[in-house]
């Protein structure tokens, strides 16, 4: 591992200049002589910023090099195969860890996570360029601090996974970009490239959408973009507990994705946005299915609201092999379920006489007044949500509508009665809707330089 030094000592005497600085000023003055020297060090630090590389890629070197790094540094990772078995962390550490070379770094991951990071509060952690299989999930993205969200996305981008596990991310904010998934070899697995499950942030259903523009900061939602899946069968993103996720660009070829309601799990989904995505069903016309592949739907939707627009080829499938299939499958599962903080909801009543059950389809935060169909404004777990539905326009597609079917519960009522058109979700543009900017704005510089620090300033003025 090669070394590195550093010339720090004026940074830390401007630090002892500026307390004694400010100490004998007070109020706005002293605040804004604080900001500017914090701007000016962040630049210098920046500029200081080394490149480390690792022994070889297995674990031990890996958290070696991340060990000696310093916020803004590179952690380079050379060329070769290695089985990880325990994995390695990145702890509210803000750095750029890669691959020597795009496909030269090879990962066979069996540890639960084989990168478990917490985000910095001042830069932007990226992880990029490895080729990663194996039993375990390869990357655990987490907040800050819960449940205030206040730390700096983090970016992951150019890898490939081949029959794994990819993310897990319990941070509500962060860019995925331009990654492959392959799952050929384990079509019938659930290998859930993304699962967003921010379970601790529990604001996230107390406080107003952040879909489209309305996400002034660019990391207010999760952002899976211009990634590429083929042959996911299962779920190649779960929509879970408490996340904002915004879906776009991406190509499904025979892949599936679907979310979680408050069924069997505690909370479900805050809001999803899925647009401009490509979604490919190849129908080999054979009816034995050793071609054709069985993909069950395109988005299983069980909770939540959010916005379905401008897909290419989002539509219902059709093959000898495995009959009709639909693009988007939609479900109260509680109703006739016995799982989650609502099990069996409405038991014993029909024609929808509990709507809304808590958290489905169709129910999000907007005035803070909305009650369950027990009246309850909050169940044991969170905020039920108020009428917010979700918004489908440009698709070709009808919504199918699904019951668990199972014999959980003992007089269901059935998903039709509690999701209706017009009322949960609406064929139409949702009113004030704009998309949050493409490319995403981080993609643009590497996380913990360019984009996560600003330029020092200079010609500083201070007014009174």
């Amino acid at each position: 591992m090669t070394s590195k030094s550093r010339t720090v000592g004026e940074l830390y005497s401007l630090r002892e200049v500026t307390r004694h600085v400010t100490a004998s000023l007070s109020g706005r003055m002293a605040r804004r002589i604080a900001a500017c020297v914090g701007v000016w060090m962040l630049g210098a630090a920046a500029a200081q910023a080394a490149t480390i590389t690792a022994g070889s890629c297995s674990e031990s070197a890996v958290a070696a090099a991340i060990a000696s790094a310093a916020r803004g540094d590179t952690v380079v990772v050379p060329d070769g195969s290695c089985t990880w078995t325990t994995g390695i962390a990145i702890n509210g550490k803000g750095i750029v860890l890669q691959g020597a070379s795009a496909n030269g770094v090879r990962i066979t991951n069996n540890a639960t996570y084989g990168i478990s990071v917490t985000e910095d509060t001042i830069f932007h952690t990226e992880i990029k360029q490895f080729v990663v299989n194996g039993s375990g999930t390869f990357i655990l993205m987490r907040p800050h601090a819960s449940p205030n969200d206040d730390g700096k996305a983090i970016l992951i981008h150019h890898l490939a996974f081949v029959d794994t596990r990819g993310i897990r991310a319990e941070a509500n904010r962060g860019v995925i970009y331009l990654n492959t998934v392959d799952g050929s070899n384990t079509l019938n697995a659930n290998l859930e490239f993304v699962q967003c499950k921010p379970l601790s942030l529990t604001n996230s259903w107390r406080t107003p959408s952040t879909m489209g523009t309305n996400d002034t900061t660019g990391e207010s939602n999760l952002y899976v973009e211009d990634n590429t899946f083929t042959k996911v069968l299962q779920s190649v993103m779960d929509f879970d507990d408490n996340c904002r996720m915004v879906i776009r660009r991406n190509t499904f070829t025979n892949s599936a994705t679907g979310s979680h309601g408050a069924d069997t799990s505690s909370v479900g989904g805050r809001h999803f946005e899925m647009y401009d995505n490509t979604f490919v069903f190849s129908n080999y016309g054979d009816c034995t299915g050793t071609q054709t592949m069985n993909v069950p739907f395109f988005y299983f939707l069980r909770g939540g609201t959010g916005v379905i627009a401008d897909n290419v080829g989002f539509q219902n499938m059709s093959s000898c092999a495995w009959g009709n299939k639909p693009a988007l499958n939609m479900t109260v599962m509680n109703l006739q379920r016995n799982a989650g903080p609502n099990a069996c909801w409405g038991a014993g009543t029909s024609g929808g006489a509990r709507y809304p059950a808590p958290r489905q389809i169709g129910r999000g935060y907007v005035t803070g007044t909305g009650v369950d169909g027990m009246g309850r404004t909050n169940d044991a777990f969170t905020y039920v949500g108020d009428s917010e539905p979700l918004y489908i326009w440009n698709q070709n597609v009808t919504p199918a509508l699904s019951d668990y079917g199972s014999n959980d519960c003992s007089s269901p009522d059935s998903t039709s009665n509690y999701i209706k058109a017009g009322r949960d979700y609406i064929l139409g543009v949702k009113p004030g809707y704009a998309k949050y900017q493409y490319p995403h704005p981080l993609r643009s510089g590497s996380g913990g330089g360019s984009a996560g620090t600003p330029a020092a300033p200079t010609n500083l003025r201070i007014t009174s």
